[in-house]
């Protein structure tokens, strides 16, 4: 967790607008959260997000036979919502962001955290922590 941490505190860094943050689970679980200014239950965030992964991800395939990772946004006149899978995990990064500033302005920053979360997960070996089990595909390598 403490990778995913100092992740989510790099993405801060490098994007102005981000309000909240988190590193959560397919089945709709916080594994690390980051409070930048909003106030939302991270309980609440990260079952609607990986709802809204879901759907996203079934979308692409679906309707635009998308070939890798889907970025979901959603765009609303109080700000944005934005997030994607971390490649090879079973993890999702999703962030609010208040309104200012372009899409790409906040992709960009998303995805590069999202890809060096998926380098800290390959390199992380799950022997190297007596918490880690291999057998339980749903425990997060970070």
């Amino acid at each position: 967790m403490a990778h995913a941490d100092g992740a989510l505190r790099r993405l801060q860094a490098s994007s102005g607008s981000l309000r909240y943050a988190a590193v959560l689970t397919d089945d709709g679980f916080a594994v690390s959260t980051l409070r930048a200014g909003a106030d939302a239950d991270s309980g609440r965030f990260a079952s609607i997000a990986s709802t809204l992964q879901a759907l996203g991800e079934a979308a692409g395939r679906e309707l635009l036979t998308a070939a890798g990772s889907t970025a979901v946004l959603i765009d609303t006149d109080a700000g944005r919502i934005a997030q994607l899978r971390v490649h090879g995990t079973t993890l999702v990064l999703a962030a609010l962001f208040a309104h200012d500033g372009t899409a790409d302005g906040i992709l960009t920053p998303l995805r590069d955290c999202a890809t060096a979360l998926a380098a800290i997960a390959r390199r992380r070996d799950p022997s190297d922590d007596p918490t880690e089990t291999r057998s339980d595909p749903n425990r997060s390598a970070l």
